[in-house]
């Protein structure tokens, strides 16, 4: 929602964090599939890019992140915090299930960017960007149609 051709960002990260819940259902519909058929057939593949994301997880985490990056990218990892909220409850097996899950969820998006976008690394510099241009994007939009073209006289 916004308000008179303004968006109201908090609004709007109630709106990303449903896309993210979208986002990450239909990939999980797609992992259960794909899980099954790497089972049937032994994908090595898969398991080398688990292998690979784990790495750079673990890489990253001794990184400082910037906090503007963080208030960017508020609403894709409320959604993530939430996805993870009650894991102490979950046995051994269901934890390593769901860390595995979330480890290729991050491949699958990383991958998307690295194709779609052209880009080697998918870092949260690289994501925060995107997010406050995609966000611009919304605004000038809304400025059009709420404002018309804006004269260069």
């Amino acid at each position: 929602r916004n308000e008179n051709g303004h968006l109201n960002l908090r609004n709007f990260e109630k709106y990303l964090e449903k896309l993210s819940e979208f986002d990450r259902e239909h990939f999980s519909e797609v992992f259960v599939d794909l899980k099954w058929f790497e089972s049937k057939v032994g994908n090595k593949y898969l398991n080398e890019c688990a292998g690979l994301v784990a790495e750079e997880e673990a890489a990253a985490k001794g990184s400082k992140k910037s906090e503007d990056a963080d208030l960017r990218l508020a609403a894709l990892v409320s959604s993530g915090k939430k996805a993870g909220e009650g894991k102490e409850a979950l046995g051994d097996d269901e934890e390593e299930e769901d860390d595995l899950f979330e480890t290729e969820f991050r491949q699958y998006k990383r991958t998307y960017y690295m194709t779609k976008m052209g880009v080697d690394v998918v870092s949260d510099e690289f994501l925060a960007e995107q997010a406050r241009c995609y966000v611009e994007g919304i605004q000038w939009i809304l400025h059009y149609y709420y404002h018309g073209v804006q004269s260069w006289r």
